[in-house]
């Protein structure tokens, strides 16, 4: 499983792309999603969490310790599935 992080206009934000996410292999409930070099606080916009996953299934996600926000949206189509994330703040 990778994770892709999109924009308000529904592109990969740099930095955040799938080949850029370290790989989530496993079953447990507390991975944490991080891409190289990426720095997920200079983010200043409503994002989109794109999960990419094959041979898995999602059984759930969260974020910490950012403030909670407000799911908008979701999705699903073929072996991805799309979330629309917006912080309180937005």
């Amino acid at each position: 499983l990778v994770v892709e992080v999109l924009g308000q206009d529904k592109k990969v934000i740099p930095g955040f792309s799938s080949e850029n996410c370290q790989l989530i292999v496993g079953d447990d409930l507390r991975h944490k999603v991080t891409w190289n070099g990426a720095d997920f606080s200079k983010i200043n916009q409503p994002i989109r969490l794109r999960f990419l996953m094959k041979y898995a299934k999602l059984y759930a996600f969260g974020s910490v310790p950012f403030p909670c926000g407000q799911l908008v949206s979701s999705g699903r189509t073929g072996s991805s599935s799309l979330f629309a994330w917006v912080s309180k703040g937005g």
